[in-house]
């Protein structure tokens, strides 16, 4: 018996996520196995692939739900978020600004200056999460300072 076009529709809608993607493909394609397996009564390969998809299938599920289980929910993995990175660098402003605000406007230029150095040419931000946090950072403890930061050129001068 063919499905309607809106039963279909309201299948696909169904599948939220790629643990859903998955399980509508094994069932798709099971049915279509045990379809060719009632036709072929005497054949015992049909019935054995079918217990293979589905052992198959939980072995994949099982490998990818114990090293990257957001995966399987469609949610990002969990990471560093951007109010922390915000959060983080207004406490690392007070306490560096507080430290350095006996100085004058050239040395605390060059001081935030450093710190921005410091921050955005570090080796380990090779991954783009943790240098989108460290700019953020950056951003932040400049923006929370008064101080006017001088352009990268003028620098290497």
């Amino acid at each position: 018996m063919p499905l309607k076009n809106s039963s279909r529709l309201s299948m696909l809608s169904s599948v939220q996520t790629p643990l859903g993607f998955f399980v509508l493909v094994v069932l798709v394609v099971e049915a279509g196995l045990i379809a060719l397996a009632g036709q072929n009564e005497g054949d015992k390969a049909y019935l054995y692939s079918i217990v293979g998809i589905l052992v198959l299938l939980i072995l994949v599920v099982a490998v990818i739900g114990y090293f990257k289980p957001w995966v399987l929910t469609g949610h990002p993995p969990p990471g560093i978020d951007e109010k922390f990175s915000q959060a983080l660098a207004k406490d690392v402003f007070m306490a560096f600004d507080g430290y350095i605000s006996n100085e004058s406007d050239e040395e605390r230029a060059d001081a935030y200056e450093y710190l921005v150095d410091v921050c955005s040419s570090a080796k380990y931000y090779k991954d783009k999460e943790t240098s989108h946090f460290a700019m953020t950072f950056i951003e932040t403890v400049v923006g929370c300072s008064d101080i006017k930061r001088k352009p990268r050129s003028s620098k290497n001068a």
